[in-house]
């Protein structure tokens, strides 16, 4: 994982913390692996995971973490 400045965490933790969200995320999307699917059979974070570039997020609490992209119905596109 390319590191955005967002914090001053090591790649580990950078990356335990985006795939952590990647895995909540696609939990609550199709909590029994039989629910949404791109056409290729991509879960939402599959679908941008590597293709796009991870964003800065803010945290309640003020605390930015760097985060994948996950796909969006609504506007047909990887979004942070």
């Amino acid at each position: 994982m390319r590191d955005r400045g967002c914090n001053s965490y090591s790649e580990a933790t950078r990356l335990t913390g985006s795939f952590t969200v990647h895995e909540l995320l696609e939990t609550i999307t199709d909590p029994f692996g039989t629910a949404w699917r791109y056409r290729e059979g991509l879960e939402i974070g599959d679908k941008c995971v590597w293709r796009y570039p991870e964003t800065c997020v803010t945290l309640p609490g003020g605390e930015r973490f760097q985060l994948q992209s996950f796909y969006s119905n609504a506007v047909h596109s990887c979004v942070p």
